[in-house]
C-alpha cells in the first residue's frame, strides 16, 4: 500500500496542525512513492525519507532550512533540486541510481559537510544496490570533493583518507580482516592535520617525565620542610 503524503497524512502523523511549525520529520519504509505536500513544511530542519520508493524529489527545493536530509534507498536519479539547500550539512544518497557527472547546481551547497553515495558500513552492506552508478566513474572521490567544496566526509571516510583498504572477511560475525593504511598524513581540512613526523619523539617523552618527576621531588621536600616547621611549633 503506497502512501500519500497529503496535508492530512503529515498532520496525523506529526500531531501538528501547521505544515509549517514542523520541525523534523522521520518517514523510513512507508512505501512513499512522491513528496505529495512535503514541500509546505518549510521549517524542516531534519527530515528522514530512507527505504521507500520516491523517484522524483520535484519541490524539496522549498525546503531551505533542512540541516540533514536521508534520501538513502530509493529510487532516485535526479539530484538537482538539492542544489538549493544551502544550509544543508549532512547528506545520504545511497541506495540510489545517480550517475555522474553531477549538476553544477549542488555547487551551491557549500555548507555540507557529509555525503554518501555508497555505504561501508556493515549493517547497510546487507542491503542490495547499497550504492550509486556515479561510484564507479573515474576519479570518483576526486570529483565529488571537487564540487562540493568544503566536504569532509565522503561515504563514512574522511578527507585525506582516501587510501584505507577495507577487507572483510566472508563468514557470518562479519568482522573486518585488515585495514590498511597506505598513507600517513590524514588531512581533515582546517580542523585536524595530523602527521606521524609531528608526533612526540620517544627522547622528548623520557624528558617530559624526568621533568615531571623532579617537580615531584621537589614537591616531597617542600612537604617534609613543612613538617619539621609544624614539629617545631609543637614542641614550643
Amino acid at each position: 500500500m503506497k502512501v500519500n503524503l497529503s496535508e492530512e497524512y503529515i498532520k496525523a502523523v506529526t500531531g501538528s496542525f501547521d505544515l509549517e511549525t514542523i520541525f523534523d520529520l522521520e518517514l523510513t519504509q512507508k512505501q512513499i512513492a512522491s513528496l505529495g505536500s512535503l514541500p509546505k513544511c518549510i521549517s524542516l530542519v531534519y527530515l528522514d525519507l530512507s527505504q521507500n520508493n520516491i523517484r522524483e524529489i520535484i519541490g524539496i527545493d522549498s525546503l531551505i532550512e533542512l540541516e540533514f536530509l536521508d534520501l538513502s534507498f530509493n529510487n532516485i536519479s535526479n539530484i538537482a533540486p538539492l542544489g538549493a539547500l544551502l544550509k544543508l550539512r549532512n547528506l545520504k544518497l545511497h541506495g540510489n541510481n545517480i550517475d555522474g557527472p553531477l549538476p553544477g547546481s549542488l555547487k551551491n551547497m557549500k555548507k555540507l559537510e557529509k555525503v554518501s553515495f555508497k555505504c561501508i558500513d556493515m549493517e547497510d552492506n546487507k542491503n542490495k544496490n547499497c550504492t550509486n552508478p556515479i561510484c564507479s566513474m573515474n576519479n570518483y572521490r576526486k570529483n565529488i570533493f571537487e564540487c562540493f567544496t568544503n566536504l569532509k566526509w565522503l561515504d563514512n571516510i574522511p578527507k585525506g583518507m582516501e587510501e584505507i583498504d577495507y577487507d572483510y572477511k566472508d563468514d557470518d560475525d562479519d568482522d573486518i580482516k585488515h585495514i590498511d593504511v597506505n598513507d600517513y598524513k590524514f588531512d581533515f581540512g582546517s580542523e585536524i592535520n595530523l602527521n606521524v613526523d609531528e608526533l612526540i619523539s620517544k627522547e622528548d617523552m623520557e624528558n617530559s617525565k624526568k621533568e615531571i618527576l623532579n617537580k615531584y621531588k621537589e614537591y616531597e621536600k617542600g612537604i617534609e620542610e613543612i613538617k619539621k616547621e609544624l614539629a617545631k611549633i609543637k614542641i614550643k
